[in-house]
């Protein structure tokens, strides 16, 4: 998986049957979460507990890296929507980024794509959460500013 932001503290890391999963955290509530390999129904347990864990504030914006993730099925779609629903609930998002043929297939299929942030490449996604988190050029107060592990 790429580098990201010098300024995101490295998070946790989980391996699962055939899912690796890494996340990091921005110092303004943004969690960049990769996964890489298969989302499928065998692995979804794991996936909701490290997104529990990574997320700090129930507002915290989420942005998914799919470069890496060739298959998901709609068990996986599922933990993706249900931390969708959870974010809006709380002020937050989910942005996924990089999607791969495959998972965009289940995204086109489901219309679920219709429901959530889609972008192209991991910093389109992390432009238009920072964008959300400080809108015009807000300096982002009231969140925490502490740079701490996801």
């Amino acid at each position: 998986m790429a580098d990201y932001p010098p300024q995101a503290a490295d998070g946790g890391r989980r391996s699962m049957e055939h899912l690796s999963v890494s996340s990091w955290r921005l110092p303004i509530g943004i969690v960049l979460i990769a996964l890489s390999g298969q989302l499928d129904a065998t692995v979804t347990g794991g996936l909701e507990e490290f997104v529990v864990q990574a997320r700090q504030d129930p507002g915290d914006h989420l942005v998914f890296d799919l470069a890496e993730l060739s298959f998901m099925d709609s068990a996986g779609l599922r933990v993706l929507l249900n931390a969708h629903a959870f974010a809006r609930r709380h002020g937050g998002r989910v942005h996924l980024a990089a999607v791969q043929p495959m998972p965009a297939r289940v995204l086109q299929l489901t219309h679920a794509g219709d429901h959530l942030a889609v972008q192209a490449t991991v910093e389109e996604a992390l432009k238009a959460a920072v964008a959300e988190v400080l809108p015009r050029g807000g300096t982002g107060e009231g969140r925490s500013t502490d740079a701490t592990p996801a």
